[in-house]
């Protein structure tokens, strides 16, 4: 709120300015609820602001407190907050509101803008669907995996890339990695049309295992895994890292033969045992190996 004229004449020119621009930048910084990433620089310029106008004026009435003793920034402060207040402007109109949600065209129009002429607009459009992934909208990440797969703009689909690795670390960081508990060993044999098949032998199991609940039995012969097709991935290291790549509690459907059939089995995966967890420490290379997988394993269609 502008003071009265009285009050404006009881103080400098330069000290009005900086209670004006002080309360422009507080309705902005309001109003993108403090989630794009300034809330440091703001603090400090909205400190020196404050030391300025507690030096100058003599006043007490600041609602932040000054470190340092009393500090004069003087006209470079208020320069320094114009700009952040231009480019907060395009920060704002790119936040999502509380409890508002984007449409499909919307949600589109806000990934394009991650190829923005200016590092501003690039920068807010960025931390605006940081923010939309982390609410855990499964409609925004399946668009945002099919804007990275279809995009042609190179710093699109790499801002595209690092979101979703972020949204895939922070699941494994809450939730930890899938586990199936089973003991295997790589195999090649011919089914009963004389083709080779390749896929992976269960050789045993771990007690209690999600493995053991879902049924699986010793001499089944693993030959996919969801998507994940062994004849064409017969690493084992491969299977293991897709389990690897789901979070506990996830459905994962294998298809094994027994004897002479071929056989569906749903398993809804389990938890790495506390006892385990420092052996199967996740390298930088693994964690890049899963997060392909998992990315790999996603809705390929945009939403409607």
């Amino acid at each position: 709120m502008i003071p009265p004229a009285s009050a404006r004449e009881k103080e400098p020119e330069e000290i009005f300015a900086i209670r004006s621009i002080r309360g422009a930048m507080r309705r902005l910084i309001e109003k993108c609820g403090m989630k794009i990433g300034v809330e440091k620089l703001v603090e400090r310029l909205l400190r020196s602001m404050n030391g300025r106008i507690a030096s100058t004026a003599g006043s007490a009435a600041s609602d932040l407190p000054c470190s340092g003793g009393p500090q004069k920034p003087g006209l470079a402060v208020a320069l320094a907050c114009l700009w952040l207040l231009v480019h907060l402007a395009p920060v704002c109109a790119a936040a999502p509101q509380a409890g508002s949600s984007l449409g499909t065209n919307d949600l589109n129009s806000l990934i394009c803008r991650l190829g923005a002429a200016t590092f501003a607009q690039r920068r807010a459009a960025r931390d605006a669907l940081s923010q939309l992934l982390a609410a855990g909208d499964p409609a925004v990440l399946s668009e945002c995996v099919c804007a990275y797969r279809r995009s042609d703009d190179p710093e699109v689909r790499l801002q595209l890339l690092q979101l979703l690795m972020e949204v895939f670390e922070d699941r494994i960081r809450k939730f930890g990695r899938g586990f199936l508990g089973i003991r295997l060993e790589p195999v090649r044999f011919a089914g009963q049309d004389g083709r080779i098949w390749t896929g992976i032998r269960i050789v045993g199991f771990l007690p209690d295992s999600a493995a053991a609940k879902a049924g699986l039995r010793e001499g089944d012969i693993i030959v996919s895994a969801d998507s994940l097709d062994l004849d064409t991935e017969p690493d084992p290291s491969m299977f293991t890292s897709y389990i690897q790549s789901r979070i506990p509690g996830s459905r994962v459907v294998l298809r094994v033969f027994r004897g002479e059939e071929i056989e569906t089995v749903d398993v809804t995966l389990g938890a790495i045992p506390e006892d385990l967890q420092e052996n199967m420490a996740m390298t930088d290379t693994e964690k890049k190996r899963l997060f392909r997988l998992w990315l790999k394993s996603l809705d390929p269609e945009p939403s409607r």
